[in-house]
């Protein structure tokens, strides 16, 4: 049955979960931390053992989904099983709903509560596609939430926000009415925003303004910083709806420089972690403040020195193809994006 996002958190405070949460128009992965830190906090509470487990919707995919279901149950834990990518779902999937599929979900509705794996299943869809029997039967279950993570309202947002704002104690109230705002009311915007902060502050108690307005960038100009993020990330899919929501208000040159800037930053490091450089030296040699290292750090561990290297002249290449007309700038661009995303499937990328 459908609930809001917020019902379906406070339902998890006072109770136990529910066998299947679809969550659709995903466009923020905060919401998914959210529920899956909610769906765990109630199964510890309820002191049921657990095994997690994440696999891609993809239709080729099915057998791990099933197979995930099930592990749970070899050591005595009740499976979580987190299935991103659930695209049929919605109305963009033109295909016939594989039967394994449907007899997956069905089967997960019928069994009784005490040993029901739970099943997280997450889309970008912006909404699910109720001509279908089965999503009809999907979200008439009461077994079932259908949770839309997208189109909060300004009330909901602002509730999130406080409760993430409740650890910063020393962040005053108007501080925190600026940071709402200057995050563009987006709750995961604000979540990674905080982090930065709180890797700043370092044990303070206090931050001034003149700091906050440092650290904190405008939403505005947050949203192509998240493509860049997403991609040199390896999160190709995310960073491809992160991109196509800039619509054509951003500069093309621009995105590219600041990609090629982004790899050129990540292969600094793994350079660095090479010949064992401090993070001193390193973010004094990059003219980098040590809380900037960090997701640097993460994102040199998903990739390597050839890879980055490699990134680097395709992104150069397709600077001159543009300029040269031989590629107009949005093909440019799709195309980057689309040979991750075939990478991501394990499809060769001519």
């Amino acid at each position: 049955m459908h609930v809001s996002f917020q019902d379906a958190v406070r339902e998890l405070k006072s109770g136990p979960p529910a066998a299947i949460y679809l969550l659709y128009d995903v466009s923020d992965g905060w919401f998914l931390d959210r529920l899956l830190t909610s769906v765990t906090d109630a199964l510890s509470r309820l002191a049921t053992p657990y095994a997690l487990s994440r696999v891609r919707a993809a239709h080729d995919r099915l057998d791990e989904l099933e197979i995930a279901l099930g592990e749970g149950s070899l050591f005595g834990d009740l499976a979580v099983v987190c299935a991103s990518e659930f695209d049929y779902v919605g109305t963009a999937y033109k295909g016939k709903t594989p039967d394994q599929l449907v007899a997956i979900l069905e089967g997960q509705l019928k069994r009784s509560e005490q040993d029901t794996p739970l099943l997280i299943l997450v889309t970008t869809q912006e909404k699910p596609d109720e001509r279908k029997k089965w999503v009809k039967s999907l979200i008439a279950s009461v077994g079932a939430r259908v949770i839309r993570a997208g189109g909060l309202s300004r009330q909901e947002v602002e509730l999130f926000a406080q409760e993430l704002l409740v650890d910063f104690p020393g962040i005053t109230p108007s501080q925190k009415r600026w940071l709402i705002a200057r995050t563009g009311d987006r709750v995961g915007q604000l979540a990674r925003e905080l982090q930065k902060i709180d890797t700043f502050l370092a044990g303070e108690q206090t931050l001034s303004q003149a700091d906050l307005e440092a650290l904190v960038p405008d939403f505005r100009e947050t949203d192509v910083f998240e493509v860049i993020r997403l991609s040199v990330s390896g999160k190709n899919n995310d960073a491809y709806v992160a991109y196509q929501r800039l619509g054509e208000d951003h500069s093309t040159f621009g995105l590219l420089a600041l990609l090629t800037r982004q790899y050129r930053l990540v292969l600094r490091v793994i350079e660095a972690e090479r010949d064992r450089i401090s993070e001193a030296t390193l973010c004094t040699s990059l003219g980098l403040r040590p809380f900037m290292l960090k997701p640097l750090k993460e994102q040199a561990r998903v990739l390597t020195r050839e890879t980055c290297s490699a990134r680097l002249r395709e992104l150069s290449d397709l600077e001159y193809q543009i300029k040269a007309g031989q590629l107009k700038e949005q093909t440019a661009m799709e195309l980057y994006f689309a040979r991750r995303m075939c990478r991501t499937e394990g499809i060769s990328a001519v």
